[in-house]
């Protein structure tokens, strides 16, 4: 369920970047769950796959969260963007601040490994 997919069929509501991971999942999953519903998030949500167990328990698959409806698992936001409301894994400013953490994290480490890579060649 994207904005910028134009679904035409009842059987279309897979985001074409994950037609073949839905498939193979289902597969493995043949018996125990029925896959209701997914979307890959495109950059701005996280990914999420809404599954129904034997027992009849809907939740989405990924951040293992109990979904209480049994269909319009999607919510629409104001740019149009669909997301699941108990997927979300804080806000875009949480999520954007520990991209930026990472990423210090990161180059903090290769200075590091630098340092100690030419501590080495010295000795």
């Amino acid at each position: 369920m994207c904005k910028k997919t134009n679904y035409k069929g009842p059987n279309t509501r897979i985001d074409k970047c994950m037609v073949h991971f839905i498939r193979n999942l289902s597969q493995c999953c043949e018996g125990k769950y029925e896959i209701l519903a997914c979307c890959c998030g495109h950059k701005r949500y996280p990914m999420t796959i809404v599954a129904k167990s034997r027992r009849g328990n809907i939740f989405e698959m990924v951040s293992n969260k109990d979904i209480p409806r049994t269909r319009k698992f999607y919510k629409r936001d104001k740019k149009g963007y669909y997301y699941i409301p108990e997927a979300q894994y804080g806000s875009r400013n949480a999520i954007d601040q520990r991209k930026r953490s990472l990423r210090i994290s990161r180059s903090l480490l290769i200075k590091e490994t630098q340092l100690k890579t030419k501590a080495r060649i010295k000795s």
